[in-house]
């Protein structure tokens, strides 16, 4: 979302008009409006916003996150596992976590992983705008390689696997995506939905999200910003 509130408005979704506090909004990474090491005037406002919808948001970190800022929030239990809560209905997803949604008449299981390496991380301040905790630590990925071992129908990373990277002509993905792909490509699964890419489109069962909105068990569009 990269902090952008044009793509809550209710007059640019009119889906969101008949979302109610059962629906829930899962964001792939890169959510925004958490950047700043103080929380401004107009993060102030945007999280106010958030808070007044009607339905909940629950993001997993991409990379582009001020990670302190985001882990200094309170740990609550969420949805059968724990999350840290930012206001009453916005949650920030675990790495390495699987959760269990309500979907329909059923509940889905989603693996979430959040992180992936910043292209431009040379051009930014560490610290600033930047903070090396965008890749997951050996405790994150040991912690996501033990729960891959236990039955889930989703995952939902902020990264794409490194065959995706391939096909799209990236001859060398980073270290990240490749161990993604080796842990998770094997895995039972339904469908593997990423963003970090900045791009709409879907590969077999794996879509990447940016402005597009989806039904998590169907991948159909159900909405889009702009």
């Amino acid at each position: 979302m990269h902090g952008d509130l044009k793509r809550l408005t209710n007059d640019l979704l009119p889906v969101f008009q008949q979302w109610t506090s059962d629906d829930l909004l899962l964001i792939a990474g890169d959510f925004g409006f958490l950047f700043d090491s103080e929380e401004t005037a107009q993060e102030r406002y945007a999280l106010d916003l958030i808070e007044s919808l009607p339905f909940s948001i629950a993001f997993i970190d991409g990379n582009h996150e001020n990670f302190p800022c985001i882990s200094s929030f309170p740990l609550v239990p969420f949805c059968h596992d724990c999350a840290h809560q930012i206001r009453t209905n916005l949650f920030h997803l675990l790495r390495g976590t699987i959760y269990s949604f309500a979907c329909g008449e059923t509940s889905a299981r989603v693996l979430c992983m959040g992180g992936a390496v910043s292209v431009d991380r040379l051009a930014r301040k560490q610290g600033l705008n930047w903070w090396e905790d965008e890749i997951p630590n050996a405790a994150e990925r040991a912690k996501c390689l033990r729960m891959s071992h236990f039955p889930f129908d989703y995952i939902l990373t902020h990264a794409a696997p490194a065959r995706i990277l391939l096909s799209l002509g990236i001859s060398h993905p980073d270290a990240y995506s490749q161990w993604l792909d080796d842990i998770l490509a094997s895995r039972p699964y339904q469908k593997w939905y990423f963003g970090h890419l900045h791009m709409d489109h879907t590969f077999g069962n794996i879509t990447c999200l940016f402005r597009s909105i989806r039904d998590l068990a169907t991948g159909a569009v159900i909405g889009k910003p702009f």
